[in-house]
């Protein structure tokens, strides 16, 4: 009876592994050895202990790449505008971008920082992961709303689309 319960346990703990292990199948197309790369533009909205926590919203420039194993990272992020938005510097790139889904994104290691602008202080943000949305296409979109990030910072929304590639996520 001891070696049925046991078979039993055995048994439940390989299917919820196997489980386990599916819902993480999700990967990013086109695979090609050598990497397929992509460029996109945005616009990121945020706000930080430097901004006084109010919204500042500059454009975003963004390079990345999709490796053979349908792994994804952005390389590159660019903030560009007037005020605040020419300041940041992007900390934790590359960042992955993970596929949770078909439509559903994490973006792990997403931060910048600030200096202090007279009279409020600096802002170190992140290094935080972030959820958001995927659109499949030859215009892929990611987007982001009301994420906080480490440092008492939050993107209050950030839109992506890319360019370059058609870029689908898939549950093989």
């Amino acid at each position: 009876m001891k070696s049925l319960k046991t078979l039993v346990s055995l048994s439940a703990l390989v299917v919820c592994m196997g489980a386990a292990s599916m819902a993480n199948a999700y990967s990013f197309n086109p695979k090609v050895t050598g990497g397929t790369p992509f460029s996109g533009t945005g616009t990121l909205v945020a706000k930080s202990p430097t901004s006084n926590n109010l919204n500042v919203t500059c454009a975003l420039s963004v390079t990345g790449s999709i490796d053979a194993a349908g792994n994804a990272q952005i390389l590159t992020a660019t903030p560009t505008g007037g005020g605040l938005c020419a300041l940041p510097t992007i900390t934790g790139l590359p960042w992955p971008v993970v596929p949770t889904g078909l439509s559903t994104v994490r973006v792990d290691n997403v931060g910048y920082n600030l200096p202090a602008v007279f009279p409020f202080p600096k802002s170190t943000c992140g290094l935080t992961s972030i959820n958001g949305s995927f659109t499949p296409g030859a215009s892929a979109t990611l987007g982001f709303t009301n994420q906080p990030l480490a440092g008492s910072c939050t993107i209050t929304s950030l839109n992506i689309t890319t360019s370059g590639a058609t870029i689908t996520i898939t549950n093989p």
